[in-house]
């Protein structure tokens, strides 16, 4: 009997008890409409999915709980069969809590410090400081790409990385009309609405929309916070054209279309950044019967190829 996740994985079969902290929770029912309920689950040392067959009680996000069961696969991922469950209120849920990598929000400092103009340079660098906390903790997506704490920031570092070096080895004559100052302050800004757009639990780091999240734009709400942050910057209005038309068509949120090398390199990476991890993520949280491919992946509409297991 193991009292924590990792050891218990470490051999398949192995029984489980102890406090978790739950994250998400979901009832649902069989193809012979039995019901079970799934959950994440956290012990502060692993996440980990679980089932409980021909049960219907649900436990709130946020709740810790008492739970036994036996550690198995499901489709070559892991997975805890749930024999039992009981509330813990005693249970400090602080003890839980997600731990946050500094890594992507100093390596955006790296790349805001390559900027040349210091008119651009310390508004920026100045707003990464102040906003720091929030920046580690926040949200790339409720439900899309980097949907998890930490991912805005991880998405800003991709986004600004792929387009540097894109930049950097595009042709000389294509090089030498990059204006790198407008191109890097616009992808370490171009999401910069998000910040206030989605709200995620610093414990469970679950995702949750917004006020905003409804009535505004993420969009929109960059562009009137960089307006004031960067007024009397002289290319200005090229960074708020990159950031409008960062989704690349109308169809897919972008306010204009990408009409500058700046803006469609800009496009690029976010679309690569955000794929990439769409990609990645459905590696980790899906396969089909064979194990060799996903099942269906949004926004993909088809099935990722991962390779015979």
């Amino acid at each position: 009997m193991y009292n924590n996740l990792t050891d218990c994985f470490d051999e398949i079969g192995s029984n489980f008890r102890g406090h978790v902290l739950v994250i998400e929770c979901n009832k649902r029912e069989t193809g012979a409409g039995k019901p079970f309920v799934s959950m994440r689950v956290t012990d502060g040392t692993k996440q980990i999915d679980t089932v409980r067959w021909n049960s219907e009680t649900e436990y709130p996000v946020g709740q810790v709980i008492l739970l036994t069961g036996a550690s198995g696969e499901y489709n070559g991922q892991e997975q805890l069969t749930v024999k039992g469950a009981q509330y813990a209120p005693e249970v400090d849920r602080t003890q839980f809590a997600i731990t946050l990598s500094t890594k992507s929000y100093d390596e955006c400092l790296m790349f805001i410090d390559k900027i040349q103009c210091t008119r651009l340079r310390v508004p920026i660098r100045a707003t990464f400081e102040e906003n720091k906390d929030r920046l580690l903790l926040a949200a790339g997506a409720v439900k899309m790409h980097h949907n998890y704490a930490g991912g805005y920031l991880d998405h800003i570092h991709e986004v600004t990385r792929y387009a540097y070096v894109i930049a950097l080895d595009s042709k000389s004559d294509i090089y030498n009309k990059i204006d790198l100052d407008v191109l890097i302050a616009s992808a370490l800004m171009h999401d910069f609405g998000k910040l206030v757009a989605y709200r995620v639990d610093e414990v469970t780091g679950v995702v949750q929309p917004d006020a905003n999240y409804y009535s505004t734009d993420h969009i929109i709400d960059t562009c009137a916070f960089l307006r004031e942050l960067l007024e009397g910057y002289e290319h200005y209005d090229q960074i708020e054209h990159c950031v409008i038309s960062h989704h690349g068509n109308l169809e897919w949120g972008a306010l204009k279309q990408p009409s500058s090398i700046e803006a469609y390199i800009l496009h690029t990476a976010d679309m690569l950044s955000s794929q990439l991890e769409s990609m990645l993520s459905a590696f980790d949280k899906q396969a089909n019967e064979f194990g060799w491919t996903t099942g269906k992946v949004f926004p993909f509409n088809r099935y990722i190829f991962i390779g015979n297991k």
